[in-house]
């Protein structure tokens, strides 16, 4: 069963995660289907009708930043039930 703490961490990270996603995907929609602002090129390869490149940069991306913040602001990343001394 995951400790308190695991828990306190994944809820907010995949929170970011979906709500971020679920943001790509309305965005998308928006503005090529209905303001049509812009099109995916015929080479583009979609996904439900979504570029597969907007939908693969929200997938890297968010964890590359989360994991770039934790190493600028020197936090240590630690497994459930591990302590400082175990480390």
């Amino acid at each position: 069963m995951p400790t308190p703490a695991a828990v306190s961490r994944t809820v907010p990270v995949a929170l970011f995660f979906v709500v971020g996603l679920l943001l790509t995907i309305v965005l998308e929609v928006i503005n090529v289907y209905v303001r049509q602002e812009w099109s995916y090129a015929t080479s583009m390869p979609t996904l439900g009708g979504i570029g597969l490149a907007p939908l693969l940069q929200r997938v890297a991306l968010p964890p590359l930043t989360l994991w770039l913040a934790r190493r600028h602001l020197g936090l240590q990343t630690r497994r459930p039930g591990e302590t400082s001394a175990d480390a």
